[in-house]
């Protein structure tokens, strides 16, 4: 709203002459007013940044008001004020709209990762501003590119509020996916989207084993074939597979791998005795493998035990495994001593050096007396009834 002419006490009256309308960011802008009167009005100009008094050029009864571009930096409205002796005698408004140009581009994209299979997105939000900062005019029109392999596509948006956004779905190959956007012939950087593979789907199993013989010393491994999504994409590197291992007795073991090109393998101790083992492979929550199974036979055919003369103390071996060797060091050997009662006492182990295990029976803790001892080692057992005296050297 303007207001052309207002009069002071009968004595000051001004007129518009000429106010800029709409003009652009960066112009200089001039007003002028014919004045009647012995007053100097000054102008009061305001935008979102705030206001501004501004003091005129009078010559002849003209009033000259100039605007230098260092105050229209800012697009948007004005609104302006000329004021005599602080009340408001004119009024108006007008537009500075923003260059045309854009000086660059501002682009938010995310997120940078999505998943196979055409129904996830990442979303670009273009923001282009002029020389001044200012966000471009509305409707202004932007090129968003995307490119797939050795696919590219170019879809259209138009600027609204200061800026643009488009989803920008993946496909069911994994890869990368690349885009930018471009304004008046400026171009924005080039952002990136990593597709990853979607969901593992039920995979198979293998074992590899030097030999059969439960010694638990070798190892067996269980490896996976390639997994893959249900679009073909091999799984990322790094998928975690667990290999659960189900004995004859219903213990549960687990070893686990990652995955590489598709390929994860788990590696695990043979048993120390003979046993018959199922083994399933999962990837949690996605896919599973089928259950496959393994027979170990035990690699000890006999042991020798030698009491000493008070049978306090007991010697095992040597123990000779399937190779007629020495067994590995290390191999189990479990006592369990009972009373002539059948009631189990204690149960000690030990285990082989050199082919050879000992158990001691102190007096301290083991009075005289007739005791059953069973000795278990590698899936064999033999029981003895002994009784336990006094060493005599003592």
């Amino acid at each position: 709203m303007e207001e052309n002419e207002e009069k002071i006490e009968q004595r000051f009256t001004v007129k518009l002459l000429s106010a800029p309308e709409v003009s652009q960011v960066g112009d200089a802008l001039e007003f002028k007013f014919a004045l009647e009167g012995n007053q100097t009005p000054m102008l009061l100009l305001e935008n979102s940044t705030g206001p501004i008094l501004f003091r005129p050029e009078v010559i002849s009864g003209k009033a000259t008001y100039r605007i230098e571009g260092k105050y229209t930096r800012r697009s948007g409205q004005y609104r302006w004020q000329l004021i005599a002796n602080t009340e408001r005698m004119l009024s108006g408004s007008f537009q500075l709209e923003p260059k045309k140009a854009p000086n660059k581009i501002e682009t938010y994209f995310g997120p940078r990762s999505i998943r196979a299979g055409g129904t996830d997105y990442s979303m670009l939000v273009i923001m282009p501003t002029d020389v001044y900062d200012n966000p471009l005019s509305e409707g202004t029109q932007i090129e968003i590119v995307k490119q797939l392999d050795d696919k590219t596509s170019v879809a259209p948006a138009v600027l609204k509020d200061g800026f643009a956004w488009q989803l920008l779905y993946g496909e069911e190959k994994a890869g990368r996916m690349l885009v930018g956007a471009s304004v008046n012939g400026i171009a924005s950087k080039e952002l990136t989207s990593i597709i990853s593979p979607s969901n593992a789907t039920d995979f198979t199993i293998v074992y590899e084993r030097v030999h059969e013989f439960a010694d638990g010393n070798q190892v067996i491994s269980f490896k996976t074939d390639p997994i893959t999504d249900r679009f073909g994409n091999v799984v990322s590197d790094g998928t975690l597979v667990n290999f659960i291992v189900t004995n004859t007795k219903g213990m549960r073991l687990q070893t686990s791998g990652t995955t590489l090109a598709g390929v994860a393998t788990g590696r695990m101790l043979h048993p120390d005795e003979a046993d018959q083992w199922a083994i399933e492979a999962f990837v949690t929550g996605e896919a599973k493998s089928q259950s496959i199974s393994v027979s170990f036979v035990s690699s000890v055919a006999d042991f020798d035990v030698i009491f000493s003369e008070d049978n306090r103390q007991m010697n095992i071996g040597p123990v000779i495994g399937f190779m007629d060797t020495l067994v590995p060091d290390g191999l189990q050997i479990q006592l369990d001593l009972y009373a002539d009662s059948g009631i189990l006492l204690e149960t000690k182990t030990t285990n082989t050096q050199f082919g050879k295990g000992q158990f001691i029976l102190e007096e301290g803790f083991f009075p005289n007396g007739t005791y059953k001892l069973k000795i278990q080692l590698a899936g064999l057992e033999k029981e003895f009834n002994r009784n336990l005296s006094s060493n005599e050297v003592e």
